[in-house]
């Protein structure tokens, strides 16, 4: 029991480490988008 509660709290970490990098990810792929579209507009101009 105490095994399986080691492995639990070891997936929880690298579960949460995953979040969080996959939150950076898709905010720096939603600031490259917001650049984009911005360039995109002033070009439209």
């Amino acid at each position: 029991m105490l095994h399986l509660q080691g492995h639990s709290s070891t997936f929880h970490i690298f579960s949460h480490t995953f979040t969080l990098y996959t939150l950076l990810l898709f905010s720096k792929t939603l600031k490259g988008i917001l650049a984009w579209i911005f360039t995109l507009k002033n070009i439209i101009k």
